[in-house]
């Protein structure tokens, strides 16, 4: 049972790719940009953290071929996904209730049918700045292009990380349901102790240890080591990050597991 649980992202893909499928043309149906929002909602957030960041607060990179717009988008995109998945995992359950009181529906798909819709939209969002990167930096892209065969790796990783987490309070909530509440003042303070907006030289020293520790620092690093050529990656905070996302990933299999046969009585 719980080994069919971890594995129910490739057991049951058929039905986690239409539940995407379906998940992704609801959220914009009758909208007249349709799936060009995926594009234009994170690209406004990059445009004003651009402003109050490096116009007002005058942040600068230094010793670096990339500028500060590009740096942000790096890592906002992958925020963005990493955020929403865990917000809506933390509510799929609850908001789901009818399907998961089918008996024969398996409700820990509902974690990774959320987690893969988000990071749909990562790819678009991603491959549009790909293409910018293809125009604007073509020459520097040229001497680091092998970067990019990591990024289905980034991919899986972040999806190992989302969906633990994604099951852990996704089922919690089922039972309290102040974990929505409570995870969105938490990815708040995740967002602002996790250098997104801001470079990490400026971390005073004593907290550069404590920033070592945060897997979505190494998360991010990972991206701008992929898209920009450059960024804090090494042996071992890699393998720290991969290390932390498998090990949630079966905690939250495991959380998830034992509490679900408890769903229908609640829901």
């Amino acid at each position: 049972m719980f080994t069919t649980l971890l594995f129910s992202p490739l057991i049951r893909w058929q039905l986690i790719k239409s539940l995407v499928k379906r998940d992704l043309i609801g959220r914009y149906r009758g909208s007249f940009f349709g799936f060009l929002w995926t594009v234009v909602q994170p690209l406004t957030l990059v445009v004003i953290y651009y402003f109050v960041c490096s116009i007002i607060f005058r942040l600068a990179l230094k010793g670096v071929h990339y500028n500060f717009f590009e740096f942000l988008i790096c890592g906002l995109l992958p925020w963005l996904a990493f955020g929403e998945s865990l917000n809506r995992s933390s509510m799929v359950v609850v908001e789901q209730g009818y399907l998961v009181k089918k008996v024969f529906f398996p409700s820990e798909v509902l974690i990774p049918v959320v987690v893969l819709s988000s990071m749909v939209q990562l790819a678009m969002g991603l491959g549009v700045f790909g293409i910018y990167l293809l125009i604007s930096k073509v020459e520097l892209l040229v001497t680091y292009w092998w970067h990019l065969l990591f990024l289905p790796l980034l991919f899986l990783i972040q999806f190992t990380l989302s969906a633990g987490l994604g099951w852990f309070v996704g089922s919690i909530n089922v039972f309290w349901r102040d974990v929505g509440h409570v995870l969105s003042l938490l990815m708040n303070v995740w967002f602002y102790i996790t250098p997104i907006i801001y470079p990490y030289e400026i971390i005073p020293g004593m907290f550069r240890s404590i920033t070592y520790l945060n897997p979505a620092f190494h998360l991010i690093e990972s991206y701008r080591w992929v898209f920009l050529g450059e960024g804090r990656v090494d042996l071992l905070g890699l393998t720290y990050l991969v290390g932390i996302s498998i090990i949630l990933y079966f905690v939250g299999g495991l959380v998830f597991g034992k509490l679900k046969e408890d769903f229908s009585s609640v829901l």
